[in-house]
């Protein structure tokens, strides 16, 4: 068996390990985590006298309102044992022909949006118009796929107006608890029925450009109760994105935290003066050294810019605000792609072609040893600095085979298992039909957000951290290698016999004793 053999044997061993790792991180997600939703209850009420566009009835007022903080609006619910009725208010300063307000069933009881080919949601679309009736009975098979119901062998079932006064817009739906309608997938809404509902505002045209809130949100409960009062209920969205966000945010200002003092200390940005105490005098040499070979260079700026397209069109898609319009999603699938299936074979191949695979990849037994001794250093708990990322000139390779830092090594396992959880749970948004098992594990789509927005933070964590120590001065030398190929790096030289007790530094000898961070090259 080749060495080059053996290498590939331990990298396969080690990606295993990694994959291992990432599928236990979401089994591990515990479920009392899951917020359990927010109940909409429908109370038994008088029925109704016709819609109208200009005046409602004053019977809603003993039935509560419920506050939907992600759309927006203001919705209120009842029925008369045979009929379902809706009154919403949408705000919405300066509406146009597009307007939509939605409401989702989910019928197949899956926890995901959208529903699938085999098994699709219901739901309602109203649309702008009065007197005309603009609200329409639609079934969902997939991800932005509906289907209204007449047009497939169904009926139309709902019935409702859409108008606009005093900048927001009020509609009225009804429909029958029970429709009987299979062909259009209609929600079965008999008293004693609980069933997961989702909200969406938007326009028509946009795609998934819209405000919306997923299936595992709410819970829909028909009463034969009646009503006792109205009143306000804001609605608390049952999911766990406001921890991931808490979670991440700290994880993101630590990071600049730790940036912040160590560019106070000074200690990478000019040499601490020599101090009357025992040191050893080592000067630092360095040597024009070839570090990077032209397929990784162009794969790691590849590599970056895809990234930075990946989370910016990522984050602007999980807060609903879609940076680029209704080209945002189709981006962020094709910068995803593009990391999956290009950028990531031609980086390994690289870094193989290269023989640099083994030096980032592989561990080794001291990288735990090298990492303890320069965390100690930089807090002060140690004045010995481990030495990496040294060329070697007797040997004519990097000193200990330490071409990078221990930290680069951690970094960058906890890339790939960040970078595999954020695409299984990325498809898993995407494609719902086909990840029912995972929306089921992770207890729906919003917990699947609330973790890829934890993801987010992570990776703005460490590329915050990677820019700062990228660009201190000790490593400018290597920042350079990424851009040519070669640059100033250290070279390894023998420690003096003797300890010297000096004041200032010796003439001509330039002498750094602060820590000597490492970036990620």
């Amino acid at each position: 068996m080749t060495r080059q053999t053996h290498v590939g044997h331990r990298v396969a061993a080690t990606f295993a390990v990694f994959a291992v790792i990432a599928a236990s991180l979401l089994v591990a997600i515990p479920t009392t985590a899951r917020a359990a939703p927010a109940s909409i209850l429908v109370h038994r009420g008088t029925a109704l006298t016709a819609l109208n566009c200009s005046q409602l009835s004053d019977d809603w007022q003993n039935f509560p309102i419920y506050v939907e903080q992600t759309t927006g609006a203001e919705m209120t619910f009842r029925h008369d044992g045979s009929v379902f009725y809706m009154l919403i208010k949408l705000p919405v300063a300066v509406p146009v022909p597009e307007d939509y307000w939605g409401m989702e069933f989910d019928v197949n009881g899956d926890h995901a949006h959208m529903g699938s080919s085999s098994s699709p949601d219901d739901a309602v679309f109203a649309s702008a118009g009065c007197p005309d009736y603009t609200v329409r009975d639609a079934f969902l098979s997939g991800f932005a796929q509906p289907t209204y119901d007449e047009t497939a062998g169904g009926h139309n079932d709902v019935v409702g107006l859409m108008s606009h006064a005093n900048g927001e817009y009020t509609i009225q739906i009804t429909r029958p608890l029970v429709t009987g309608d299979s062909a259009g997938h209609d929600a079965v809404l008999s008293v004693g029925t609980q069933i997961g509902v989702g909200f969406v505002a938007g326009r028509f045209g946009q795609g998934a450009s819209h405000k919306g809130t997923d299936m595992s949100t709410y819970v829909l409960s028909i009463t034969n109760e009646t009503s006792q009062g109205g009143g306000v209920i804001i609605l608390m969205q049952a999911n766990n994105l406001g921890l991931a966000t808490t979670i991440g945010q700290l994880l993101f200002f630590g990071a600049l935290g730790l940036c912040a003092y160590h560019f106070v200390r000074r200690r990478a940005w000019r040499p601490r003066p020599y101090e009357s105490k025992e040191i050893e005098a080592t000067p630092l040499v360095f040597a024009e050294v070839r570090r990077h070979e032209l397929g990784m260079r162009l794969s790691h700026w590849s590599h970056v810019g895809l990234m930075t397209g990946l989370l910016i069109t990522g984050f602007s898609i999980n807060q609903k605000t879609y940076i680029l319009g209704s080209m945002t999603t189709p981006m962020h699938l094709a910068f995803a792609f593009s990391i999956l299936f290009i950028d990531f074979p031609v980086h390994f191949i690289s870094m193989w072609r290269g023989r640099d695979l083994r030096n980032i990849f592989l561990p080794k037994k001291d990288d735990i040893t090298v990492a303890v001794g320069t965390t100690a250093n930089f807090f002060y708990l140690s004045k010995k600095y481990p030495e990496h990322a040294t060329w070697d000139p007797k040997e004519k390779k990097y000193y200990l085979d330490r071409k990078y830092c221990s930290y680069q090594k951690f970094l960058l396992y906890g890339d790939l298992i960040a970078i595999t959880i954020m695409g299984i749970t990325g498809l898993g948004l995407y494609f719902p039909e086909s990840f029912q098992w995972l929306n089921s594990l992770l207890g729906g789509s919003s917990n699947i957000r609330a973790l890829q927005l934890f993801l987010f933070y992570y990776f703005a964590a460490t590329v915050a951290v990677h820019l700062y120590l990228s660009l201190i001065p000790s490593n400018l030398g290597r920042l350079r290698t990424m851009v040519t190929g070669t640059g100033k790096i250290r070279l390894h030289t023998e420690a003096p016999e003797s300890r010297l007790v000096i004041s200032k530094p010796p003439a001509g000898v330039a002498v750094d004793g602060d820590t000597e961070m490492s970036s990620k090259k």
